[in-house]
């Protein structure tokens, strides 16, 4: 067997390993069999591996060009021990080695017994039959579908040195029972952090790919991109040539790309007469988390990375809202811990998690909302090294479709030297951290820092971009929604233009002639803004054109 996590040879970063195997039949090569699993630490200056800071790849976890990790059926010792020496997390990492090894040799196994009941000859040509039949299928979508040009600008900012800006342009182009992805036009490679190779892109189109347009399809990617032409330029964010910085790859430009393609197909499944009811505007946009170390309640070093917002909002669609709280497009399968057994394996004690009120995009159809957490260090004897990631912190990242507005933005913030610990010893427990005595500090979407033992930090994540115009939305289910706490009465007020009496209960005339000024507004300002002003604010994260 074979190991790997160098994305230029086709991992996504460093921390996701990949280990694959061959597959012999009478001493004939007929098949491969592998698995990947990110790793909590695979090395580098910052604990977790995500180098923020790095200027290029020499400044991130070593990569691995493909090794023979297992040899004659007998792990390689002297490989391993240089493997597991580079990471924080030696015992995690090794684990999850035999783990992989385990499931090749599962895979294997099962590849042997389907030859020896069918023979090699049926099974290759089932294979082979697999990838043109997802290929026709595919096809036979993409015809079903309407020929045009779609398309969509995802933004990164901070690469961990400057905080610039990086847009993700993507170009799609649906011909017949073609589809051609462009992303020529993306902006420039950072030096590091950020980036995504040749492999990560692909990844990224596929995440989106398959749950939206091969819901009713074997998920094949070899049969699916006989379908597609990928158009891209080296050396771009999505691109990247040696030796630009990845580590952070999966959750920037490989997301970024994830988005731009989900979008362009939301905007391509409404404009269908028969797939319209399959369109969904983006799901959550980014994926704000931290990787942390330190020493646990037990006194053992430890690291980890919070999984919390796992629960982003998912996309509007064109005859439902998003799904609150319903994951990332891109692992369908994906949850996170409960808050219970956080507490129990890592030194934190939880205040909250929690949806966030209007953090799904507005809409005739509304987007998932989001989620909020937070926590504090608790039961070990030291300050918590905190590596912290995202995107669209400084603009929203989840896009609305058809005139839908673009779901909440990510956030991070700390309060230094609170009093928490003097409340809970009152009997009293804050509601957020503005309840909390001390000093508010707002983070940047990559940082390395430190969360003291007085100190409270807090994550906000992002919800699904809406559908259709929120002066369409019935106004009964933005009622509900503020009665559920998912809308403010302030946003049905200025966004929906919804207005409710002292008891919460709409008032449908004061709706109606607060939705008639509306209208009128948007229709003031639009005789005064020129296309280059409401481009330059969208850039700035002032305002989305709809």
């Amino acid at each position: 067997m074979f190991i790997t996590n160098d994305p230029y040879y086709g991992a996504l970063h460093q921390s996701d390993v990949t280990c694959v195997a061959p597959i012999h039949w009478k001493g004939e090569l007929v098949a491969w069999c592998g698995c990947t699993i990110h790793q909590i630490d695979v090395g580098g200056p910052v604990p977790g591996s995500f180098a923020v800071g790095a200027r290029s790849i020499y400044e991130e976890p070593p990569p691995i060009p493909p090794l023979k990790i297992v040899e004659g059926g007998v792990l390689r010792k002297d490989l391993e021990r240089e493997y597991l020496r580079r990471s924080r997390t030696p015992s995690l990492v090794a684990l999850d080695l035999r783990a992989q090894i385990a499931a090749n040799n599962v895979a294997k196994a099962r590849v042997r017994q389907l030859i020896q009941s069918y023979g090699l000859d049926v099974v290759q040509a089932i294979m082979t039959r697999m990838l043109d039949y997802v290929e026709a299928r595919f096809r036979t979508r993409l015809r079903e579908l309407p020929d045009g040009t779609w398309r969509h600008i995802s933004f990164v900012e901070h690469d961990g040195l400057e905080d610039k800006v990086y847009p993700c342009r993507l170009t799609a182009v649906k011909s017949g029972d073609t589809l051609t992805l462009d992303f020529t036009e993306s902006a420039s490679q950072a030096p590091a952090l950020i980036n995504g190779c040749y492999s990560g892109l692909r990844g990224g189109i596929m995440s989106s790919l398959l749950p939206m347009l091969c819901f009713d399809m074997p998920w094949s990617p070899a049969g699916l991109w006989r379908a597609i032409e990928l158009r891209t330029r080296k050396g771009t964010m999505v691109d990247a040539e040696w030796p630009a910085g990845v580590s952070m790859a999966p959750i920037s430009a490989c997301w970024a790309a994830r988005v731009a393609v989900n979008v362009c197909l939301g905007k391509m499944l409404s404009a269908s007469e028969t797939l319209r009811d399959h369109a969904m505007a983006s799901w959550q946009g980014s994926w704000p988390g931290q990787n942390l170390a330190g020493i646990n309640q037990r006194r053992e070093p430890f690291g980890t990375m919070i999984l919390d917002s796992m629960a982003g909002g998912s996309g509007a669609r064109t005859w439902k809202d998003g799904v609150d709280s319903g994951g990332i497009l891109s692992s369908l399968g994906s949850a996170c811990a409960n808050v219970e057994t956080n507490e129990y394996f890592y030194p934190l004690l939880y205040l909250y998690r929690r949806q966030v009120a209007d953090s799904g995009g507005a809409g005739r159809f509304r987007g998932g909302v989001s989620g909020s957490y937070s926590f504090a260090p608790y039961g070990t004897p030291n300050p918590l090294t905190c590596a912290l990631f995202s995107h669209g912190v400084e603009q929203p990242p989840s896009s609305g479709i058809s005139g839908g507005y673009p779901g909440g933005t990510a956030q991070f913030a700390l309060v230094r030297e609170s009093n928490l610990w003097k409340l809970f010893q009152s009997g009293k427990m804050p509601y957020d951290l503005e309840d909390l005595v001390g000093t508010m500090e707002v983070a940047p979407p990559k940082a390395v820092t430190q969360i003291g033992l007085n100190d409270v930090f807090r994550c906000v994540y992002p919800g699904g971009g809406g559908y259709g115009d929120p002066l369409d939305r019935e106004p009964e289910l933005v009622v509900v929604d503020v009665q559920r706490g998912l809308v403010s009465e302030k946003a049905a007020r200025d966004i929906y233009g919804i207005l409710l009496n002292s008891g919460g209960r709409l008032t449908s005339a004061a709706t109606e002639r607060r939705r008639q000024e509306i209208r009128a507004e948007r229709q003031a300002h639009g005789s005064r803004a020129s296309g280059t002003e409401i481009e330059a604010n969208c850039c700035r994260g002032v305002g989305t054109p709809k």
